[in-house]
């Protein structure tokens, strides 16, 4: 039998369950970047879609459009 995985774009109250979880593994992300990538993500700059499995955060992916940092295509 396969747990479902529901996903779905990054929401207002995630950020602090996201930063929370990280923490609980001893791996400290800010708050502050969950929020920013929301920010981003209402400006249209970024996408960041949050999986959850049986309703409890299970991870993310960002896809950030207009990145501060020079990209390669090889």
């Amino acid at each position: 039998m396969t747990t479902p995985v529901h996903i779905r774009s990054l929401e207002p109250g995630d950020p602090d369950v996201i930063a929370s979880a990280f923490a609980t593994v001893d791996w400290h992300k800010p708050v502050s970047q969950y929020r920013r990538y929301l920010a981003e993500q209402e400006a249209g700059d970024r996408v960041c879609d949050v999986a959850r499995v049986r309703d409890e955060f299970a991870g993310y992916v960002t896809v950030n459009w207009n990145p501060d940092y020079p990209g390669s295509i090889e």
